[in-house]
């Protein structure tokens, strides 16, 4: 027997997470106060202003996109609210005759259930393909101030003090050039390459396994059960979850070397070479690069140490 009472629970359910998923913003920083919280970060004020001037406007500009995409938003509850509410009447009415004795009433009822429980999933689905597209510009403006931001994060030093374009930090603190970052270049280590490449020959080994949830085993992986596990087997251990996995150092999608983990807000994949990536999907398998998952926030590219 179906439980319809859940129509109208899935619904109020997989907007709120939709959206939280899609549009996650930074707080704007004050600014009164910059000259003193400049110098306790040991940056010059002028370079501690600029940069977070910077983040003030794009937070505005996110801001704006996300205004300009909450009508669609609204649009798509209404049309979700409608879509359970006709099938919950429905419901009421195959609901008593299914449970009648008398199987000329019931057996019919009961398959006119499952049909309507098919109809209200073909069309919620339908609905929220409707949604993705029409938030898929503002998605894309979104995606590109993120990316801004981490290229600006990526160039920070740990204490605020501004690196030069292509430079970074260590986990020592110590400025890391531009040439020893990049993945062509000869400072790029043999053991990190070594490693990347032991943890990519592990997810190709899992090539065609089923997907499951919260799968860790050639059994069948999600997608940070098969990164945590290919990253094992090359003797790193990484976090279990997938918007966890921003471990070790963050990468541009230049310096990408083969294991490197490319991160979502809910997925991870990993870097395969030749511009694909090989993710748990139904099932494992390898597909082009990409920055974009199901209106999720991308996190970057990062390498596990």
């Amino acid at each position: 027997m179906i439980d319809v009472s859940v129509f109208a629970d899935e619904v109020a359910q997989w907007l709120p997470a939709l959206v939280s998923e899609l549009f996650e913003l930074p707080v704007i920083p004050e600014f009164e106060q910059v000259e003193a919280v400049a110098k306790s970060f040991g940056a010059e004020p002028l370079t501690f202003i600029a940069e977070h001037k910077q983040l003030h406007d794009d937070v505005a500009e996110a801001a704006r996109t996300v205004a300009a995409a909450v009508p669609h938003l609204v649009v798509a509850k209404e049309s979700l609210e409608a879509i359970a509410f006709s099938h919950a009447q429905r419901a009421a009415v195959l609901i008593p005759q299914a449970l009648n004795p008398v199987p000329a009433v019931h057996i019919p009822a009961q398959q006119a259930l499952v049909g309507l429980y098919a109809s209200f999933q073909q069309q919620v689905s339908q609905q929220l393909v409707v949604l993705r597209e029409a938030l898929a510009p503002y998605t894309r403006q979104l995606q590109r101030i993120a990316e801004k931001e981490a290229a600006l994060r990526f160039t920070t030093g740990s204490r605020g003090r501004a690196l030069p374009v292509g430079a970074g930090r260590s986990s020592q603190g110590e400025v890391v050039d531009a040439l020893a970052l990049s993945s062509g270049s000869s400072s790029s280590s043999v053991d990190e390459r070594a490693r990347g490449q032991r943890a990519l020959d592990a997810a190709r080994s899992a090539l065609g396994t089923p997907y499951v949830w919260g799968g860790t085993t050639h059994s069948g992986f999600d997608c940070s059960g098969l990164t945590q596990w290919a990253w094992r087997e090359a003797g790193v251990e990484i976090p279990r979850l997938a918007e966890h996995q921003t471990v070790g150092r963050p990468v541009s999608r230049e310096e990408l070397i083969p294991g490197d983990l490319i991160v979502w807000n809910g997925h991870v994949a990993m870097y395969a070479g030749n511009d694909q990536l090989i993710e748990a999907g139904d099932p494992v398998q390898v597909g082009p690069m990409r920055t974009t998952n199901m209106g999720m926030a991308f996190k970057g590219y990062f390498r596990p140490s």
